[in-house]
């Protein structure tokens, strides 16, 4: 078989699967997806009592993802593999788990990173000079005793003590 042959094959099954995680036509999360979340998750993950501390009833509108993406990662990975729901619980068909795993798939896929929360990473505490760290001893112990006057001198550069936490 020439190789150009393999490749087309190869492609043509890479775009079929493309093709499995497009969510159906005009399926909209209000619509399509919510329904079968309140019919087969709601009932263990509802704000009164969720189990697993997962609660899903507050999510409404199509950029539900985009609210807690690791949630709804962990929601299609439970959905797509069976997990969830519970095997004493009532089961989607085939056809209703294919819909919530292509949307949440095609949505997550397809994140609007805009919109997703803003994380400004790690916060470095900064450190007190020599004035404000005798302040502070005098403000938490009530003594004056102005310890850090024997530190080295908060310095601007060169050396000494300077408040650069990092």
């Amino acid at each position: 078989m020439k190789l150009w042959a393999v490749i087309a094959m190869v492609m043509a099954g890479v775009a079929g699967a493309a093709r499995a995680v497009e969510p159906p036509v005009g399926t909209t999360f209000d619509k399509s997806v919510r329904p079968l979340l309140v019919k087969y998750c709601f009932n263990c993950h509802d704000a009164d009592d969720p189990r697993g501390d997962v609660s899903l009833d507050h999510f409404k509108g199509e950029h539900v993802v985009e609210q807690d993406p690791k949630v709804w990662r962990t929601v299609l990975n439970q959905v797509a593999e069976h997990v969830m729901p519970p095997k004493a619980k009532a089961q989607p068909t085939p056809a209703e788990r294919e819909l919530i795993v292509g949307w949440l798939t095609h949505r997550l896929n397809n994140l609007d990173l805009s919109k997703l929360p803003k994380d400004p990473g790690r916060v470095t505490i900064r450190r007190l000079n020599r004035a404000e760290y005798n302040n502070t001893i005098r403000d938490l112990l009530g003594v004056n005793t102005r310890p850090a006057d024997t530190f080295p001198a908060d310095g601007g550069g060169g050396g000494g003590f300077d408040n650069n936490g990092d």
